[in-house]
């Protein structure tokens, strides 16, 4: 079996010094409805130049604070990587036979996120979580002199404040929303979706063993198309 590693890029660029009303401490507006976004519904262009779109639209006066929930950078490489695992049998065969990995997750305010889904999506409203997928049939693994690059999955954008606002409805804690969030994006990466009720049950039981397969259990998942 051949071996592999993951290398996670992780950013937290959600401020712990704004106001409640930019963090999520009141009541959360019904009004804003989280979603997600599913492979495909970006062009290629779009998703390549994603993570510089991103820090051209990031707010210059968030901190960086590595770590959102508890659990530190290494520790959601380490689930990612545990992910990874469970999963690559079911990935198609170039995809196994790779041995590097990479992908993105960031974490942001519902403000950053709402310009994201406004951007790439037209909807000018807060969400959970965006996926940006890389892999694509023609999607070209490129390489350094003798040296392969990883194979880059895509990226993942988390809203910590409607993260924290949907564990509270579901009854878990921030963290094992934040896993789920993560999951459902990662999913997406690999070309997972949702078009019909079906796709969505199978989806959601896959993120259900992927969190129960790092020792996560949410109280009731949450969903919000």
């Amino acid at each position: 079996m051949t071996t592999f590693t993951l290398s996670l890029n992780l950013q937290d660029c959600f401020s712990h010094d704004r106001t409640a009303a930019e963090t999520g401490d009141v009541p959360w507006d019904q009004t804003v409805a989280p979603g997600d976004i599913a492979l495909g519904e970006t062009d290629p262009a779009a998703r390549a130049g994603i993570m510089g779109a991103m820090a051209a639209i990031a707010a210059p006066d968030t901190t960086p604070t590595l770590g959102v929930g508890t659990l530190t950078p290494a520790q959601w490489e380490a689930y990612f990587q545990d992910w990874l695992g469970f999963l690559r049998p079911s990935l198609p065969l170039p995809w196994q036979q790779v041995e590097e990995y990479e992908l993105s997750l960031r974490f942001t305010d519902d403000r950053e996120i709402q310009a994201f889904n406004h951007q790439y999506r037209q909807q000018d409203q807060a969400t959970d979580v965006l996926a940006f997928a890389a892999l694509e049939a023609d999607y070209p693994v490129l390489s350094f002199g003798e040296s392969p690059e990883p194979l880059y999955l895509g990226d993942i954008v988390i809203a910590v404040p409607t993260a924290q606002a949907q564990a509270q409805q579901q009854g878990h804690d921030l963290t094992t929303e934040l896993m789920w969030l993560a999951s459902h994006g990662f999913l997406h990466l690999l070309g997972w979706d949702h078009p019909d009720e079906a796709q969505l049950q199978a989806m959601l039981q896959q993120q259900q063993q992927l969190l129960t397969q790092v020792g996560y259990s949410p109280a009731q998942p949450s969903f919000c198309p």
